[in-house]
């Protein structure tokens, strides 16, 4: 199965005028939205997350920095929650495998994904 990739800034989902225009031409029924505000350190933009997720089967990357991070973007409608990031703590990691196995990880980091597995 493929699955299409999109990317999302606070100015909306790139390539699209708004999110309307992108229902109407999205019409696959899993997508995977990476956060690049979020990946520059910016806030998780939960508000498009909650629009598109009533839509779609949403694969969510986004810059996991804080204990909840990963509860809130499912709580927000994402199916998977995808953490990546330069620097994604152990601690993190450990606290949202103990609440979902709903998540996965992205990561260069040997010593990381190591920890993840």
């Amino acid at each position: 199965m493929e699955i299409p990739v999109f990317n999302l800034t606070k100015k909306g989902i790139e390539g699209y005028k708004s999110i309307d225009e992108f229902f109407q031409n999205v019409k696959d029924k899993t997508i995977y939205v990476i956060d690049m505000d979020s990946l520059k350190g910016k806030e998780i933009n939960f508000k498009i997350l909650s629009k598109i997720s009533k839509v779609y089967d949403v694969w969510y990357e986004f810059n996991a920095r804080w204990m909840n991070d990963v509860s809130d973007v499912l709580i927000s409608g994402a199916k998977i929650a995808v953490m990546s990031g330069e620097r994604i703590k152990n601690k993190v990691i450990k606290h949202s495998l103990e609440i979902t196995e709903d998540l996965a990880l992205r990561s260069e980091d040997f010593n990381t994904l190591k920890f993840f597995v």
